[in-house]
């Protein structure tokens, strides 16, 4: 979507969570603490956390494997190999 359409969404999302429960299934983990009251990852199996805040810690347990949250505008890193198995 583009940034107008996206943000009219997410308009919608804010004034409808007030009146009923919405499951937001999303990659953009930017924009999620804005939005949700809870977060949960998946990864085989459903790892729940009741804030919506979004942390490398959390991602690293569902995730397994090492993570650097980096905003929009900073340079990104690069990392060396990993499996992600568990």
């Amino acid at each position: 979507m583009d940034a107008p359409t996206t943000a009219q969404f997410y308009e919608i999302l804010d004034a409808l969570r007030d009146r009923m429960a919405i499951v937001l299934v999303t990659h953009d983990i930017g924009v999620i603490p804005e939005h949700v009251t809870r977060v949960a990852c998946l990864n085989r199996r459903l790892y729940t956390h009741g804030t919506n805040e979004v942390t490398a810690d959390m991602l690293e347990a569902a995730y397994h494997c090492p993570v650097d949250l980096i905003a929009h505008g900073v340079p990104h890193r690069v990392f060396s190999e990993h499996s992600g198995e568990e």
